[in-house]
């Protein structure tokens, strides 16, 4: 099963703020990462418009006008020492594992850290529009 934390997409260049329900049972994961060359006729618009996702990946995604690429990351389960070395004091420990394996998508992507969440959307279909 997939489960994408971010709850939405985003620009190709930033990771949003995950959401902690898919840590909170604190299960092995294996984070994999998706990223979109979207070539010269795609823009982070074109998901925030709703547009169908499978129209937006063949125009914009599918060769020769971009790329998908992944990263597959070992699977990971969270276990004492995360907790002894990671958490943070006061912190869930659902979002310590939440906040751990973030950084390590954003560490080893490229990616960078943005502090925006998937319920930001309806502004930027605002500024947009």
């Amino acid at each position: 099963m997939l489960i994408f934390p971010e709850g939405c997409v985003h620009n190709g260049e930033q990771i949003v703020q995950f959401k902690v329900g898919a840590f909170a049972n604190l299960n092995a994961i294996m984070p994999f990462s998706i990223k979109i060359e979207r070539g010269p006729y795609g823009t982070s618009a074109d998901l925030v418009n709703e547009e169908p996702h499978w129209v937006y990946y063949l125009c914009c995604c599918s060769p020769p006008t971009g790329t998908i690429n992944h990263v597959k990351f070992p699977t990971f389960k969270p276990n004492q020492y995360l907790w002894d070395n990671h958490l943070r004091e006061g912190e869930d420990k659902a979002k310590c594992y939440m906040r751990i394996m973030r950084d390590i998508m954003i560490k080893y992507t490229g990616l960078n850290d943005s502090p925006s969440v998937a319920n930001d959307r309806p502004k930027y279909r605002c500024i947009l529009n």
